[in-house]
């Protein structure tokens, strides 16, 4: 080796408002430039006024937006100026060494083309986070459009990729069912750990479960609310937080007073990160209902907050029952309702020990300094061969 890795990454939006990659990618940059990894990232600049930007913190990350014309839901349709973008960003980055690895996050965008062009055109290694979105779930949203993308150039696109990412085991099994043999690295997203965990305060008048994410149907936010009527716990609330996605707010607003709980449950709206870790300081515990998670990082914010959560098996979470910080249980109205007793029956004690297990997993393996080293080593064995790194899967 010797040489400096360089990497040039790309996502579709910065924005607060996008969700988890919007969150993840910039804080992999950062990570990996404190390594030395000379990192450049490049984004479609199609934020609106009022959005929150998420940028990287590390002034030795270069960002690069690239204008692009948006339709009438605020969705790119297209960055003309994408490709010399991506080009300049790739010489300045590489320095003329040749030594960088293309690194991709999510699909279905623009994105994707010019990167998977750019490799082929520069003979350079291409990585790409599928981030969830070869999920079943995810797969059959816009379905018809979707399939067509597959056939048309999104399959061939990730089978001429070095390597794939995946943020769970799960999500690995995924990709493999629909046939593609890339090699898969499996490595975590991580969070920003809080220096300090204070347990919640055992003399407040009520205890909190809360969700934070996209009011989306995907997460399950109806079931939930039945699940909270069926639960009923007394001296607990429910709070939701986080923004509406394509007017789902409305139908969980319907389900709340259809189920007549809204003494006990809050929608909040979005909240700020600053808000989010908050939130999570005055809440017990979190719940996460989702038919479908890749990661699901929320839940490790969760667990870096010392709080314990409760989750469905449409997320990669199973470990929480054996680290003895959480549930994972069918996302279905009676399941769910059956974990909610089961927390609330907890003594604060017990909670607090949960949240203890919960604040260890963190350390152990949700830092973003531990994760930018696993991901590094995977660049390292793109660019200079030998035996694959411990969390890549070859077919």
């Amino acid at each position: 080796m010797g040489s400096v890795t360089c990497a040039v990454h790309a996502v579709v939006s910065l924005r607060a408002s996008y969700g988890g990659p919007a969150r993840s990618v910039p804080a992999l940059c950062d990570a990996l430039a404190a390594r030395g990894v000379r990192t450049h990232l490049l984004t479609i600049d199609n934020a609106g006024p009022g959005d929150a930007l998420l940028t990287p913190r590390n002034p030795a990350v270069a960002v690069t937006r690239v204008p692009a014309v948006t339709g009438p839901n605020g969705l790119v349709r297209w960055a003309p100026r994408l490709r010399h973008a991506l080009e300049r960003a790739v010489d300045d980055t590489s320095i003329g060494s040749g030594r960088v690895v293309l690194h991709d996050h999510g699909l279905w965008r623009p994105t994707n083309r010019a990167m998977a062009r750019a490799a082929r055109r520069g003979r350079l290694q291409l990585v790409v986070s599928t981030r969830g979105m070869l999920e079943p779930w995810a797969l059959a949203h816009r379905a018809w459009r979707k399939r067509i993308a597959w056939a048309l150039y999104a399959r061939r696109d990730l089978e001429a990729a070095a390597l794939l990412h995946a943020t769970s085991e799960g999500e690995a099994r995924s990709l493999r069912a629909l046939g593609l043999r890339t090699p898969i690295a499996v490595i975590p997203n991580a969070v920003e750990l809080p220096a300090a965990v204070t347990p919640p305060d055992p003399a407040r008048r009520q205890r909190q479960l809360v969700f934070i994410g996209r009011l989306a149907p995907v997460k399950g936010l109806v079931t939930l609310v039945e699940a909270w009527a069926l639960a009923h716990p007394a001296g607990w609330r429910l709070a939701i937080a986080g923004p509406d996605e394509g007017g789902h707010r409305a139908e969980v607003e319907q389900a709340i007073a259809r189920h007549g709980v809204g003494d006990s449950v809050s929608l909040l709206g979005p909240v700020t990160d600053a808000g989010k870790w908050a939130l999570l300081a005055t809440s017990d515990a979190l719940v996460l209902p989702s038919a479908s998670e890749s990661f699901g990082v929320v839940v490790a914010e969760a667990l870096a907050a010392g709080r314990p959560a409760i989750t469905s098996t449409g997320t990669p979470w199973r470990r929480l029952v054996a680290e003895r910080c959480g549930w994972h249980v069918e996302p279905t109205a009676n399941e769910i309702a059956l974990a909610i007793r089961g927390l609330s029956s907890l003594s604060d004690r017990v909670r607090a020990e949960m949240g203890r297990h919960a604040r260890a997993l963190a350390q152990r393996e949700f830092s973003w300094a531990g994760v930018a080293a696993r991901m590094h080593a995977a660049y390292d064995w793109l660019l200079d061969g030998g035996p694959p790194p411990a969390d890549v899967r070859r077919a």
